[in-house]
């Protein structure tokens, strides 16, 4: 009855977008990426049409904030878990008795 219960299954894809949140920002490494097309011109004469390629790479920011703050999501998720579980036990029970 709990797995089947749909405050169970509400609170169960929260802790799993909490943890894939957290393997997301595990995994970010390149912040921003621009791709794009440009024409360049010289003083005088131009130059011609080419692509450009930015890249924002990080050197002192491991996305460490945000690795912690999904952390602090899923401690948060497993603990609606749990009280929702017993939540349900309580329901179950009573509506048995």
């Amino acid at each position: 009855a709990l797995t089947e219960h749909p405050e169970m299954q509400i609170v169960r894809l929260k802790l799993q977008q909490a943890e894939d949140r957290l393997l997301l920002e595990k995994k970010r490494i390149i912040k921003e990426a621009e791709v794009g097309f440009a024409f360049e011109r010289d003083f005088d004469r131009p130059i011609g049409p080419g692509f450009y390629l930015g890249v924002e790479v990080p050197l002192f920011d491991s996305n460490a904030v945000q690795i912690a703050r999904a952390k602090k999501l899923i401690t948060k998720a497993r603990k609606e878990l749990y009280l929702q579980q017993a939540q349900v036990q309580k329901k179950v029970l009573a509506a048995y008795q």
